[in-house]
């Protein structure tokens, strides 16, 4: 009984639920640079940093890519509530585009806020933004998605999604 009031109170107030999942290796679609490990994500999170920020990690299971460059990027789709009340499938993007990093509106790609992207080990990505980018939702659905460059003409392939399917994302309330 004592350990689990001490547990309750080490817990920080204000700090939002995490949300996430895993994904099966070896799903990768296409032939990204450098391999189909560099692709393939198999573990994604979301939640708060301890002043406020929306974290989210994307982990694959090869070498992840250099967030500042390359021709692989792993990004994080948001689908927020618009005015109309409808849920867009892609309302954000948080990543590189056109070599800055950033949170940019999906469609337009017009540059909404910054975003600190960093590996945080071999096979570990880490995306801080503040919330205001995304116009302060109360909750928003979001997907990691691995995107790469397939041709001399510069077209974009997805490689590989988590949660699989285009119709699924996973929930992340914010307080």
């Amino acid at each position: 009984m004592i350990a689990l009031a001490a547990v309750l109170v080490a817990v920080p107030l204000g700090i939002a639920a995490t949300s996430g999942g895993t994904d099966e290796r070896g799903d990768v679609e296409g032939s990204p640079s450098g391999g189909a490990d560099r692709a393939d994500i198999v573990r994604a999170t979301a939640g708060r940093t301890s002043d406020g920020q929306i974290k989210h990690t994307v982990t694959v299971a090869g070498s992840a890519a250099d967030p500042a460059s390359g021709d692989l990027a792993t990004y994080i789709y948001i689908e927020a509530q618009t005015d109309a009340g409808a849920m867009d499938e892609c309302t954000f993007f948080v990543g590189r585009y056109h070599g800055r990093l950033g949170v940019y509106l999906c469609g337009t790609a017009e540059r909404l806020g910054s975003a600190r992207v960093v590996r945080t080990s071999e096979h570990t990505t880490r995306y801080t933004f503040s919330p205001r980018a995304i116009g302060n939702p109360k909750t928003y659905q979001w997907a990691a998605i691995t995107r790469g460059v397939t041709n001399a003409r510069g077209t974009f392939t997805r490689h590989d999604r988590l949660p699989s399917g285009d119709e699924f994302f996973f929930e992340q309330k914010l307080p």
